[in-house]
């Protein structure tokens, strides 16, 4: 069993090792927005995340800079919603990471509940994608929101965010 923490281990060069050394087995990781990656012969093939699967999943867990990690060896899965070759798939991972990075600044704890402030009014204009994105706001916190959603967890939040920067939405006390 391989096990850590991504604070010190940072999680590229994780799943880098477990890729190139062909394991098999589940990388569970601890943190709000955590899930698990499960690998079979050095290739990821399925991925989870606050109910999110997939790429949305490995989005997800591309965000993550710290948490626990433990790795399974030898537990598979049959389900396959991961096709990225190890090379893409790390790469992909990279790019998500920088991605996240404005928005986990503007988002850094996802423990706490959104709420509209008095900055808001019924009058502002919305798009469609806008509005479900804010259908969630007052309804529990951040990672609860993004797995209730129908909407990509980043894209949600890149959503939501104009709102927060416009002093809109806040965390609730």
């Amino acid at each position: 069993m391989l096990s850590g923490n991504l604070a010190d281990f940072a999680l590229l060069g994780v799943m880098q090792m477990l890729l190139s050394s062909n394991r098999t087995g589940c990388l569970h990781l601890e943190h709000a927005r955590g899930g698990d990656i499960w690998i079979e012969n050095g290739e990821v093939v399925h991925a989870t995340a606050l109910g999110k699967t997939g790429d949305e999943a490995i989005s997800l867990i591309s965000s993550l800079a710290d948490g626990r990690f433990v790795f399974e060896q030898n537990v598979t899965t049959p389900e396959r919603t991961i096709r990225l070759r190890r090379e893409m798939l790390l790469g992909r991972m990279m790019q998500e990471g920088d991605a996240w990075a404005e928005l986990l600044r503007a988002f850094p704890d996802w423990s706490r509940p959104l709420r509209f402030t008095g900055g808001w009014s019924d009058q502002t204009r919305v798009t469609r994608r806008q509005y479900l994105a804010l259908s969630g706001i007052g309804k529990g916190h951040l990672a609860a929101i993004v797995s209730d959603s129908d909407l990509p967890p980043r894209e949600l939040l890149e959503l939501l965010l104009p709102f927060w920067q416009a002093g809109k939405i806040e965390y609730a006390a």
